[in-house]
């Protein structure tokens, strides 16, 4: 379990940065582990090659700042630019700000996918490893040598969740907080102003962000798809503190740390284990209880008007453009060759997973962010019934595979290929 502190200072410090962010402004930020990959990297080039890297589009690629920078001024400068990427940020659900729920999602889902390409361009794909910034030596307890940066970052998230505490309970800037949160209307009625509130939340939540980023990354190493992911036990986190509470969100963080720990010591000790997914599975099943618990009484933060979603008009023409789409998707896959016929076959997939979300977002009004999820899950289904059962295209998509396990020999392999 004091293993675990260290993932679970994480997802506690990004926890508080989510409920920053929501108190300020009501948008839950699913980009925030992204906002702090950034950061990371910043920081990463300016000790590494002395370079600030500029992720905007259009200006030069990079600065150079100096041959060597020291680890303060580029602590500081991975900072500003967290600050200003939150302002940035808020700039972006500025006009979202009466908008659904379900576009403010939306929003924060581009933003971290558009974060994530952003650091890919600018910073390449390559895993980097940083010298450690806390000290790391190790400390015996009860008998087992836990690395003494667990009990830094522990401490550094339980001191972070403190000081937000005090500053929304006995400071202005608190008090007006919370009061745009519960009355945006009667917040302007009192002079206050609600953007500008929701701004300043924003780069602090930012800046915590990349702070704890920072400080980790010695740790898990530097890598954009495990930062960008953070945010799923972070948000485990808020939820537990309700978007509302710093002191919940801190212990739900540092709890879901020691749990995962807790489940890699039975994934070695007891083979009946899971050795795939149920330490990352955790998470999942902390947000079902506690919405299956609390679900009822979660806060739901206060807005001038409550915006409708776009009303989903019945199709029109419906035979004329299928018949149309399809006869020019046919000639287009004869015609195109090489890599525009692998193009134009990834982008009819796309389309098919994207016809879901008009189900299920456009009807219906539910958000999942799953799809491509469950299209990878039928995919593998469907290799297994093919190569393994041999059972070819196109019945294996369709048909459920009720023949006796066998391995996948030379001509079920032929029958597979020529199938599709």
């Amino acid at each position: 379990m004091l293993l675990g502190l260290g993932s679970g200072a994480v997802y506690a410090a990004l926890g508080l940065g989510i409920v920053l962010a929501y108190r300020g402004s009501g948008v839950i930020s699913f980009a925030h582990g992204a906002m702090a990959m950034l950061a990371v990297y910043t920081y990463a080039e300016l000790r590494s090659t002395g370079d600030l890297v500029v992720p905007v589009p259009g200006l030069p690629d990079r600065i150079h700042v100096a041959a060597e920078v020291p680890l303060v001024p580029a602590l500081f400068v991975a900072l500003g630019v967290s600050a200003l990427l939150g302002f940035l940020v808020h700039l972006v659900f500025r006009p979202l700000r009466n908008a659904p729920a379900l576009a403010k999602v939306v929003a924060s889902v581009g933003i971290m996918l558009v974060l994530q390409a952003v650091v890919l361009l600018r910073f390449g794909t390559k895993t980097r490893s940083l010298a450690p910034i806390l000290p790391d030596e190790g400390v015996d307890v009860l008998g087992v040598t836990i690395p003494r940066d667990r009990f830094w970052l522990a401490g550094l998230a339980v001191l972070l969740g403190i000081a937000l505490w005090a500053l929304f309970l006995h400071t202005r800037f608190g008090l007006a907080t919370r009061a745009s949160a519960e009355n945006e209307k009667g917040a302007i009625l009192l002079g206050l102003s609600p953007d500008r509130i929701a701004a300043a939340n924003w780069v602090m939540a930012s800046m915590v962000a990349g702070l704890v980023g920072i400080l980790v990354a010695p740790v898990t190493g530097v890598d954009p798809l495990k930062f960008t992911l953070l945010v799923v036990p972070a948000l485990g986190a808020a939820l537990v503190g309700r978007f509302s509470s710093f002191g919940w969100t801190v212990a739900g963080g540092l709890a879901l740390g020691a749990g995962q720990s807790v489940i890699t010591k039975l994934q070695t000790d007891y083979s009946w284990v899971p050795r795939v997914g149920v330490k990352e599975g955790l998470p999942f099943l902390v947000v079902i209880a506690v919405l299956f618990v609390v679900g009822r009484r979660l806060p739901d933060r206060a807005s001038l008007a409550t915006a409708q979603l776009p009303v989903a008009p019945s199709p029109r023409r419906l035979a004329i453009t299928a018949s149309a789409s399809v006869a020019t998707g046919t000639a287009a896959m004869l015609v195109l060759r090489g890599g525009y016929r692998f193009g134009l076959i990834v982008s009819l997939v796309v389309a098919v997973v994207c016809l879901s979300l008009v189900v299920l977002t456009g009807y219906v009004g539910q958000i999942s962010l799953a799809q491509m999820a469950l299209a990878g899950i039928a995919g593998f289904a469907l290799s297994k019934l093919a190569d393994g059962a041999g059972i070819p295209f196109p019945f294996s998509p369709s048909l459920p595979s009720r023949s006796p396990r066998r391995s996948a020999s030379s001509s079920g392999s032929r029958r597979c290929a020529s199938g599709g």
